[in-house]
């Protein structure tokens, strides 16, 4: 089931020269997984309130243009039915222009979470058929692995507010992007191109991300730190 939604963008969404950021256009792919998981009988607010979360661990994410205001805008999302897991969900997401032009893409990959035990539970046949998985990719499944460099160039430390956390009382996801683009040069945060977020483990309120990052030719390699402890691994491509 491909599931579609046109998109009303709001004022808060577009940066100084006009054009959505890149973090407004992934949380327009959260919003359709998650209207999405709605559509298949699998509210994700309920399923949290019964002990069952699904978890964001891992994000790809491609850039061909970023809307501007005027852009009419529609989000278009499915799970991959080329790629099966027993723990793994992964979903595509891509969000066209008026004329159904490509604007970016995206992969996200879920598990689902006992919050009872904090163990990632095994994904039921019943619940996969449940959102009727399409046999189409927008990426290949290409085993990359992200490493971090043994030295870094920049570092920068963030305390973690309030306004970060989310149902799941730990930072949301888009926020580690946005603390990775407080690391960058402002001409390369303008000019993200793509990029590969891994969650490896959680914030919380109270926190300090120490954000640290080296820049490779066109990518950044940036770790997001909890003391020693690597939390999360992304890798930002610019260019123009």
């Amino acid at each position: 089931m491909i599931y579609s939604e046109n998109v009303v963008a709001r004022v808060e969404d577009f940066d100084s020269r006009g054009n959505m950021t890149v973090s407004a256009v992934i949380k327009l792919f959260e919003n359709a997984a998650m209207h999405h998981s709605r559509a298949a009988n699998d509210d994700v607010l309920e399923g949290h309130e019964k002990g069952a979360a699904w978890v964001l661990t891992g994000w790809q994410v491609q850039v061909n243009r970023l809307p501007s205001h005027s852009d009419a805008l529609r989000v278009e999302t499915w799970t991959v039915g080329t790629e099966v897991s027993p723990v793994h969900s992964y979903r595509d997401a891509h969000l066209l222009d008026g004329t159904g032009a490509e604007m970016v893409k995206a992969r996200m990959t879920f598990v689902l979470l006992d919050l009872r035990t904090g163990r990632v539970t095994k994904l039921t046949p019943e619940l996969i058929s449940a959102y009727k998985p399409e046999m189409k990719s927008l990426f290949v499944n290409d085993s990359y692995r992200m490493t971090l460099p043994d030295t870094f160039e920049r570092e920068l430390s963030l305390r973690v507010r309030r306004s970060d956390i989310d149902f799941n009382a730990h930072v949301h996801n888009v926020a580690y992007f946005d603390y990775a683009l407080e690391l960058l040069p402002d001409e390369d945060a303008q000019r993200v191109r793509a990029l590969r977020i891994i969650y490896k483990a959680s914030l919380k309120y109270g926190d300090t991300a120490l954000v640290k990052g080296t820049k490779d030719a066109d990518t950044w390699k940036i770790g997001i730190f909890n003391g020693d402890k690597p939390y999360t691994l992304i890798e930002i491509q610019t260019g123009e």
